[in-house]
């Protein structure tokens, strides 16, 4: 594992990424205690993915741009998209068990909402990451992705308590 960082930010990000992590392992088990029905579970599995994906991430930083691809870069990357893809998935698997009732069913197509958001923003990361000329915008797209993955957090987290 290198040790190197491509920012001076390196023990911040770190600290974003463990309480990002710790808020999914504490909403997997909020979501596990508040609601019932068949996809609870699954939900709660993607949001563990989620909360040990993004744990493990600052400890394996992105290459820099431009740079070789090194094996902790792809390590960082695969960690992202088990990240990332654990989240979207766990919103739209959550609409779909809101949707047929219980307490939160007001909430199912705000989740299924944020769900597909996360996922076009994940496509619009890749075509970032293999097309030139939308390589500028992955820093802003990555950043909207964040954006409304802590929106559904904050909203879900609030149901909770």
């Amino acid at each position: 594992m290198r040790s190197a960082s491509i920012t001076t930010f390196q023990s911040g990000y770190r600290a974003a990424t463990l309480a990002f992590a710790v808020a999914g392992a504490a909403l997997a088990l909020g979501i596990a205690s508040a609601i019932r029905g068949h996809g609870r579970i699954q939900v709660v599995v993607l949001l563990l993915i989620f909360a040990v994906a993004r744990a493990a991430i600052s400890w394996y930083p992105m290459d820099a741009p431009g740079a070789d691809r090194t094996s902790t870069g792809r390590a960082h990357g695969v960690l992202a998209i088990a990240a990332f893809g654990a989240v979207a998935l766990a919103a739209l698997k959550l609409g779909n068990v809101l949707s047929r009732s219980g307490p939160w069913h007001g909430l199912a197509p705000f989740s299924t909402g944020f769900g597909w958001l996360m996922v076009a923003l994940l496509l619009g990361m890749a075509l970032a990451r293999s097309l030139p000329e939308v390589r500028a915008r992955f820093g802003a797209i990555e950043r909207a992705f964040y954006l409304a993955a802590i929106i559904w957090f904050a909203v879900f987290a609030l149901a909770c308590a």
